[in-house]
């Protein structure tokens, strides 16, 4: 019996099991295929090392696994497995939750199971993002009418912030966008990665709320345990510093560039240059680059002092990260 507010057991699939259950198959010349080069990826496994570490999946499974490239999300695939779950009637309450990376995704997913007759009658699909009202998120949290499924596709805010309770099933896609700083270019980028091991293990356990729960991570085992993370990549070495040292000099604790070097995991000397030079042609901190670090080589100092316009940023900064 299923004990409410206790997590529940929930069992975990991966590409391979996804791909034996639909039958789906990525042919060379499919979209989902990677692409061939002459200089191909000597990192890709061949179908006899896959046949070597799937014995037991078919001859359709090895083929798909040999051509596949899984960093790009496989819509088809993803509305396959909803009609897998649907058909099979594997739980006739359970909800749906789909993670994808983005809103572009989430758009193109919905297009795609569109396409289907079967679901769009059956099922009720509801996006969630950031970027809906309140009143759109709220809907998520709505039971579907008699003889429907519900269909969540969302971004990863429903790993943490908001919990679907009658969620039975997750598909993940196995990808993330995370906002990363390019040092050398000095700009922000939107970057698509793979989700950390972490990541996957708390988009498994949404599905585990209320009752026991399945998992289908659409990523191989051999990417797994090659690819994923074990954590996700610490927000001071993904974006820039400009808003921390702003914190660090308001705060009065010393050099932005010794304090941050005692962190268990230091920004990079280049990318907090970068935030300081960035400040200092805004006008909003004082630097003293003839002081750099005269005596000790192993760390990158330089006296900095906010000025007026800095004080108010960093001061509205800190109230926006409330």
């Amino acid at each position: 019996m299923s004990i409410p507010g206790r997590a529940q057991p929930v069992k975990e699939y991966r590409l391979e099991d996804a791909l034996e259950v639909t039958g789906h198959i990525i042919l060379e010349e499919s979209e989902y295929a990677a692409k061939k080069k002459r200089d191909d990826n000597n990192d890709r496994l061949s179908k006899t090392s896959l046949r070597r570490l799937y014995p037991n999946y078919s001859k359709n499974v090895i083929t798909s696994l040999a051509n596949v490239d899984e960093s790009i999300t496989n819509y088809a695939l993803i509305a396959d497995l909803i009609e897998y779950i649907c058909k099979r009637k594997l739980d006739e309450d359970g909800a749906i939750l789909v993670f994808l990376s983005g809103l572009g995704e989430i758009k193109s997913a919905m297009e795609e199971i569109s396409k289907r007759e079967g679901l769009s009658d059956s099922a009720v699909i509801y996006p969630l993002h950031s970027s809906l009202s309140n009143a759109e998120q709220t809907a998520v949290f709505q039971r579907p009418p008699k003889g429907k499924r519900k269909i969540v596709l969302s971004s990863n805010i429903a790993e943490t912030s908001i919990t679907i309770d009658d969620v039975v099933f997750v598909i993940d896609s196995g990808r993330v966008k995370e906002n990363r700083y390019d040092d050398l270019n000095k700009m922000p980028t939107l970057t698509e990665c793979w989700v950390s091991k972490a990541s996957a293990m708390q988009r498994k356990g949404r599905a585990g709320r209320v009752k026991p729960g399945f998992c289908w991570h659409l990523y191989s085992s051999h990417t797994h345990d090659n690819a994923l993370d074990d954590y996700q990549l610490p927000e001071m070495l993904r974006v820039g510093l400009e808003d921390l040292i702003l914190q660090i000099l308001i705060l009065d604790l010393g050099s932005p560039t010794s304090f941050l070097a005692k962190a268990v995991d230091p920004p990079t000397e280049l990318s907090v240059k970068n935030a300081l030079q960035l400040l200092e042609s805004l006008g909003a901190a004082e630097i003293d680059w003839e002081a750099d670090n005269e005596d000790d080589t192993s760390t990158f100092v330089v006296p900095a002092s906010l000025t007026a316009l800095g004080y108010h940023l960093g001061k509205w900064s800190g109230q926006r990260n409330e």
